[in-house]
């Protein structure tokens, strides 16, 4: 613990909920939003999962075509190894199994549409021998806006941009 900081008064957070996409699909459907397996999450679908799942919560199971290139599946299936974690409608953090084999990356490339040639230097590294390794991004300043209860990313940002200030 540090010097003169007591966590005394936190409390654990426990089990987050983890919701599949189908069943957030599901959810979806039953509430009257218009959407189908393989549609991508709208920022209003998003909203009403938010206002069921009140508190964070993991998006898992989400279908490969939704999740980029590298995102390793589950076994031989079209489900990503990945997840979302969610407070409310706010993604707040994103990541999920790589593609370790560089033929299947390779593949995956080409089914995307991508050139390998762009890929070159990073498709090298594959030969020196690529472990199993997993990745994540966290929105620090969406959490931010969770811990001080502000509605704008610009009220938590140092040096928020926007279409009149681009530099601090």
């Amino acid at each position: 613990m540090c010097r003169g900081i007591s966590n005394t008064h936190l409390k654990p957070l426990g089990n987050i909920e983890r919701v599949t996409y189908s069943q957030a699909v599901d959810e979806l459907k039953n509430s009257g939003i218009d959407i189908k397996n393989g549609d991508d999450l709208t920022d209003q679908a998003l909203g009403v999962l938010g206002s069921k799942h009140h508190s964070f919560f993991f998006l898992v199971e989400w279908p490969a075509s939704l999740k980029p290139f590298y995102i390793a599946r589950k076994d031989r299936t079209q489900i990503s190894r990945s997840f979302d974690l969610q407070y409310g409608a706010l993604e707040l953090s994103s990541g999920g199994m790589r593609v370790s084999n560089r033929k299947e990356l390779e593949q995956r490339l080409k089914e995307a549409g991508l050139s390998l040639d762009s890929f070159a230097s990073h498709l090298e590294v594959f030969d020196w021998g690529m472990p199993p390794h997993s990745g994540w991004g966290f929105g620090l300043d969406r959490f931010m806006m969770v811990l001080t209860g502000r509605s704008n990313i610009r009220d938590v940002v140092l040096y928020p941009r926007d279409q009149f200030r681009f530099t601090p």
